[in-house]
């Protein structure tokens, strides 16, 4: 059935007419090895599926303008190598805005004297069990038993980037709910774990 395909030329045509054969042909012909190249990329295979998953997605989105992809394998890769490149400047972002939040909470918790810190401490344990279910399993993977992101990916069966927005809600909420009506501070703590 897929033989035309062997003339990208006919391939581009169908695909962008909208006939699911040629589109299916490219998801079969082409899932594996773009998969292990995103694979190569993140180190991660939730993440490295999510991506290639995407990158068909895109292809059928914009499946109308196919005739003028010049080569449709290139095509692919190019959108994996984008796709990794926009998700490590997202990471970027996510761990800048967790800095912030991280260091407002540590902040907060150690400029108190002994009692206070001891207070808030159960403060922050009590405003941790409110945090929704998911988003409070990744906070406490992270910063109470030292995993990183990787790992609670791993563990989680989920993209780090998943792992990355869960811990930045977390961090979120958990300010609003402790410390509202401070701001950002400048001293960054992220890495630092919170003693159980």
């Amino acid at each position: 059935m897929y033989r035309k395909y062997q003339n990208e030329d006919l391939l581009k045509k169908d695909l962008s007419q909208g006939i699911e054969d040629g589109f299916e042909f490219v998801v079969n012909h082409y899932y594996n090895s773009l998969y292990h190249y995103a694979y190569s990329l993140f180190k991660n295979e939730a993440e490295a599926k999510d991506l290639v998953q995407v990158c068909f997605i895109k292809l059928w989105d914009k499946r109308k303008n196919a005739s003028s992809i010049f080569n449709i394998k290139s095509y692919l890769y190019r959108s994996i190598y984008n796709g990794f490149i926009d998700q490590k400047r997202k990471k970027r972002e996510h761990i800048s805005i967790e800095e912030k939040h991280a260091g407002e909470l540590l902040n907060w918790i150690e400029d108190s004297s002994t009692q206070e810190i001891q207070d808030k401490k159960q403060a922050l344990t009590e405003a941790i069990q409110t945090l929704p279910e998911r988003c409070r399993e990744t906070f406490k993977l992270s910063k109470l038993e030292g995993l990183d992101y990787h790992e609670i990916a791993t563990y989680m069966g989920v993209s780090i980037k998943t792992v990355e927005a869960q811990m930045v809600k977390a961090y979120k909420i958990l300010r609003e709910k402790l410390c509202p009506k401070k701001r950002f501070s400048s001293n960054i703590f992220h890495n630092k774990r919170i003693e159980k």
